[in-house]
């Protein structure tokens, strides 16, 4: 049989299509490609998705790198502080990176393979759903065989070594909203919640729904009153995850989820195995070494941490892919003597990090910003040195744990203190502006290289390179070479335009 999902939708109350479409602006249409995989032919969740790709595909998918060009170390040292601050948002992947992305494909694959929106089954269970969120009296408790594992896929791991990162992007090479007209189906290929800091499982429940609602660009679809019990509420959240398709459910924080709070642990539990047993939705849960407490993720339940496994990302090892990261980092240099990282440099590094990559990243930001702003040329082991025990003596406490290796002083410091990087840039920005009296904003920065990176490539005046600048000038423009780049183009065309 044939099931029409349109009227599916229409007869549990939801939008219908074209008021959906209408209000998100994150949608794509379904280009449907064959499957890799013989026995996922024909199914249009799977054949919507991007095709799979190797390892060295993900690398290249996640790798995030800074706007560099030699020619920036002529610029002034205040100018080529706001290239340095890009460092923020540098990631160098590595083979663990892209073997999340993997997995996570997998997932999706996986998911989808028995929740075709053609199969008449698939009608049957969302209609049995239905039946019990609408229902007046709770539901009886659902009860699930022990062996059967509590989530798809677990990263638990050390503050600081990337994983809300490397996942975040990996979910964002697929596109998060699919319509398929020929089916009259939506498709949420993915959603991320974080865990409320006050996380029982009615708050958890209610963050799916906002972010359901968020992503269909239809908050009303998923809107409950507040005075909904929390079962019907799990309803709720299972119901639209099963109408709309959703390939894998991400919780990071996990360490929030209250086990008091949530009622025991045995609820937190049930809810999780009700995603997976009840609607074939893949979870992944993200957190730090807290969250083993609340998962109760040892070796006498590692049956029980996923179909998938989990990963455990400690601090790096001072090896191979620490190095890879130094090395890498220390080609985005704007101090007038770039220098390789010595080995007396890597093992500083590693000395005052730990191998979390996070610090290595923004201690390297933060150490040049210093550098460039005390007139210094090129970084040193000192430099670095100075930096970490300085700007980063928030974290030395926990530091000095690490380096001890002794278990009762790290069940102090589980987690590693949290900061936001903007602002220990910010900080180092107002020292350099109360040094040289002024401080240009990064809107007029990028505006003054970009227009003279313009008037050089086409030999115009300044005013006129400006002009053109300005045309061009938007929010998405993120650095001034690719405001430059737009606004030449931008040129080229008009001359185009004008031959015509």
């Amino acid at each position: 049989m044939t099931v029409n999902p349109k009227k599916e939708g229409a007869a549990a109350g939801f939008q219908p299509s074209a008021e959906l479409l209408e209000g998100s602006s994150k949608w794509v249409e379904a280009v449907y490609a064959p499957s890799e995989i013989a026995s996922m032919s024909g199914n249009p969740l799977v054949e919507a998705l991007p095709p799979i790709r190797s390892e060295s595909n993900w690398m290249t998918q996640l790798l995030s790198l800074p706007a560099f060009d030699p020619a920036q170390l002529l610029d002034p040292a205040h100018v080529r502080a706001y290239y340095v601050a890009d460092l923020k948002h540098v990631f160098i992947a590595t083979p663990r990176h892209a073997e999340v992305g993997q997995r996570i494909d997998q997932l999706l694959r996986w998911g989808y393979s028995n929740r075709s929106p053609l199969s008449a089954e698939r009608a049957k269970e969302t209609s049995q759903l239905y039946a019990q969120m609408q229902s007046a009296g709770k539901p009886a408790k659902l009860t699930f065989n022990q062996t059967v594992p509590i989530c798809s896929y677990s990263l638990i791991g050390t503050s600081g070594m990337g994983k809300s990162t490397t996942v975040e992007a990996v979910l964002n090479s697929y596109p998060q909203y699919i319509f398929h007209p020929k089916h009259h189906f939506h498709q949420l290929v993915w959603l991320k919640v974080d865990c409320p800091s006050d996380g029982g499982v009615k708050e958890l429940a209610l963050a799916i729904l906002d972010a359901i609602g968020r992503a269909l660009g239809a908050p009303e679809v998923a809107a409950v009153p507040a005075s909904m019990p929390t079962w019907k509420l799990t309803r709720k959240a299972l119901l639209l995850i099963r109408t709309y398709g959703l390939g894998i459910l991400v919780i990071d924080e996990i360490q929030n989820l209250s086990i008091k709070k949530s009622g025991g642990r045995e609820v937190m539990l049930n809810f999780f195995q009700e995603l997976i047993n009840l609607v074939h939705v893949p979870v992944m849960l993200i957190g730090t070494f807290k969250a083993q407490s609340v998962l109760n993720l040892d070796t006498r339940h590692a049956r029980r941490i996923g179909t998938a496994g989990a990963a455990c990302w400690k601090p790096l090892q001072f090896g191979a892919e620490f190095r890879l990261l130094v090395d890498e980092l220390w080609k985005y240099q704007w101090l007038t003597k770039p220098t390789a990282p010595t080995e007396e440099m890597v093992k500083t590094v590693y000395d005052e990090t730990q191998g979390v990559r996070g610090f290595v990243v923004d201690m390297f930001l933060i150490a040049q910003l210093k550098a460039l702003r005390k007139g210094e040329s090129e970084l040193t082991p000192q430099r670095f040195i100075d930096v970490a025990r300085e700007d980063f003596s928030f974290l030395q406490p926990a530091l000095r744990a690490v380096r001890s290796r002794d278990p009762g002083r790290l069940r102090k410091f589980e987690d590693f203190a949290g900061y936001s990087i903007d602002d220990l840039v910010d900080a180092e920005k107002s020292r350099y502006a109360n040094q040289s009296g002024s401080r240009p904003s990064d809107e007029q920065t990028m505006l003054a290289v970009a227009a003279r990176n313009v008037c050089t490539s086409l030999d115009i005046s300044e005013s006129t390179a400006r002009g053109l600048v300005m045309q061009v000038l938007n929010a998405g423009h993120k650095t001034a070479a690719s405001l430059a780049r737009a606004a030449i183009a931008a040129h080229f065309g008009a001359l185009q335009k004008d031959a015509e």
